[in-house]
């Protein structure tokens, strides 16, 4: 693709566990798409979600239909790890 346009999508990654079998996995989220994708590390998850957006955006033009955008110039999604107090309570 010569004259491809290039974008940036916001991906959410989290720790999960491949059910039945207690192996650590990540899953991978792609809000604006609606795509989701997995691997063993990380650097997988993020991996398999660029080659499943890839896919879905083909998908998509191959059907005519419109790419959505995302505008996340500037944006930095990040986490921060806190110290919470002692005997503090959660919401699960």
């Amino acid at each position: 693709m010569l004259n491809a346009k290039v974008l940036d999508y916001t991906v959410l990654v989290n720790p999960d566990s491949r059910s039945g079998k207690g192996e650590s996995s990540f899953t991978a989220y792609c809000p604006v798409l609606q795509v989701y994708s997995e691997g063993s590390s990380v650097e997988e998850a993020l991996k398999n979600i660029k080659e499943a957006i890839d896919v879905n955006l083909e998908v998509m033009a191959e059907d005519g239909k419109e790419i959505p955008t995302e505008q996340v110039n500037g944006r930095l999604v990040t986490s921060a790890r806190v110290n919470v107090p002692l005997g503090a309570r959660f919401a699960l």
